[in-house]
This record gives C-alpha cells, structure tokens and sequence, in this order.
C-alpha cells in the first residue's frame, strides 16, 4: 500500500522540526522557520475624568450667560450704558462745588449738577432718590459736552456728536435724545444715493 502524500501546499515539517515546508506533490522544499507573531500595539491609557474641567466649562458658560443676559433688554437687543445704572464718586451734591447746568427735564424740581463722572440731577444723587436723570461724561468711548447735556435737558435732544465708537470699533455719529424719561440715540437719517447721469452720446459729424 503507497503512503498517501498531503495536497501541494505549506506543511509542518515531516520531521516534526519546527517550521513548515512547501510540498510540490513530489518533493518537500527547504525548511521555513514559522514567523514570529507581530507584537501587540500598545493601548493608549484611558483618560483620567478631571471635574475641575467640567466645573471651568460650566463656570464659564455661566458667566458668558450672564454677561449676554445684561446686555440685552427685555426685547432682546442691545442695551447701551447711558450713565442711568452708574454711580459717582459723591453722594451728595455739594451746590458750591458742583455746577448747576439746568432744571432736571424728568422731575421738573431738582438742577442737573456736574458731577465726577456724570451729569445728575440732585434728587437722583439724595437720599430718597427721587429722580433717575443722570447722563455719563462718557458715553462709548465718546466725551459728552457740558454744553450738549444742557442742549438735551432744555430741547431733549443734542446735535450731531461724532466718533462714537460701536461694540465691534466701528466709529459712527448719533444725536442724544431724551424720551420717555431715558437717555437714547437717534441716528441721521442716511441720504439715498445720487444716481450717476449717463451721458448721451455725441452725434457724429457729418
């Protein structure tokens, strides 16, 4: 009886060797060491759960909210510091130091002073406070005249003031203007652009 002889193909070694030869049908090749396995790659390590990161990432949205939430009004636009929600150095005015500009155009009976850091009427600086009319000296960036102001208290508005600077440092002009009790901006109408005349073309000549 022939001895049955494996299928064409890669063989551990007859000779229990270790390794494999390649049997062609009819005789076995030179022996192949087996290749060693490829080593494991290495796991990257888990990462370690840090909750200061997580108390910083809250803490700043927090801020961030609270930031946007004052900045904006109740209709959700922005909303500019006049001078309303600041507060001067003095707290009471002291009427031989502090000039009187003009009669208070919201309570009618106090005098708008010239204060530190603002112009106010005298029953908004007094305890009660009585009165809320105050305008900063500085308004974006901007210096407000004392001549301005007593043009706001007595015509409820101001003229043209030049070189505002705006939340993104663009420059821009408004008016002051009083209304309702509240210092605000008007802005200048913008003239619609002149359109540019064609001229004709010139007939040739005969």
């Amino acid at each position: 009886m022939q001895p049955q002889h494996p299928q064409p193909g890669w063989h551990p070694d007859p000779s229990k060797a270790p390794g494999r030869r390649y049997w062609d049908g009819r005789t076995w090749g030179p022996l192949a060491p087996d290749a060693p396995a490829a080593p494991e790659a290495p796991r990257p390590a888990p990462k370690k759960f840090s909750p200061w990161k997580v108390v910083t990432a809250v803490v700043g949205a927090l801020i961030f909210m609270t930031v946007i939430g004052n900045a904006l009004g109740d209709d959700k636009k922005p909303v500019f510091d006049f001078g309303g929600n600041g507060l001067d150095v003095e707290q009471t005015v002291d009427k031989e130091k502090h000039e009187a500009i003009g009669l208070c155009p919201i309570c009618h009976k106090g005098q708008v002073h010239v204060l530190t850091r603002s112009f106010a009427c005298e029953n908004t600086i007094h305890t009660p406070k009585t009165c809320s009319f105050r305008v900063s000296k500085t308004i974006l960036h901007r210096e407000i005249p004392k001549e301005q102001v007593q043009k706001l208290i007595t015509t409820g508005k101001t003229d043209l003031l030049h070189k505002f600077i705006s939340r993104k440092g663009r420059p821009f002009s408004a008016y002051l203007k009083l209304e309702n009790g509240k210092v605000g901006f008007e802005f200048e109408e913008k003239k619609p652009k002149s359109k540019k005349k064609i001229a004709a073309p010139k007939a040739a000549a005969a």
